[in-house]
């Protein structure tokens, strides 16, 4: 239950100092694994590509934990170049 909470807090984007931080929660990666997407930017979608394989490979939590992290790690590197491709992952 405290995941479930924890991850819709995370689900929203927070702005701190004016600034937007996106993340990604569980849920959405595990939809992000899934499904069919297309993102403008090349590197999240190589990326993507690969967290799909890896996790293909080994469907446990804890490497559904380490895509998440992966996700939000080029999330917090690149988000000035990541707006319109958060909104697709908002929206999911």
């Amino acid at each position: 239950m405290m995941l479930s909470f924890v991850n819709d807090i995370i689900r929203r984007i927070l702005i701190i100092k004016e600034e937007i931080i996106m993340t990604v929660t569980v849920q959405q990666m595990e939809k992000l694994l899934q499904g069919q997407y297309e993102f403008k930017q090349w590197a999240f979608s190589m990326l993507l590509t690969r967290l799909k394989t890896s996790y293909a490979a080994a469907p446990t939590p804890a490497n559904l934990e380490k895509c998440v992290s992966e996700i939000n790690t080029f999330l917090e590197k690149y988000q000035p170049i990541m707006a319109q491709d958060f909104a697709i992952i908002q929206a999911i």
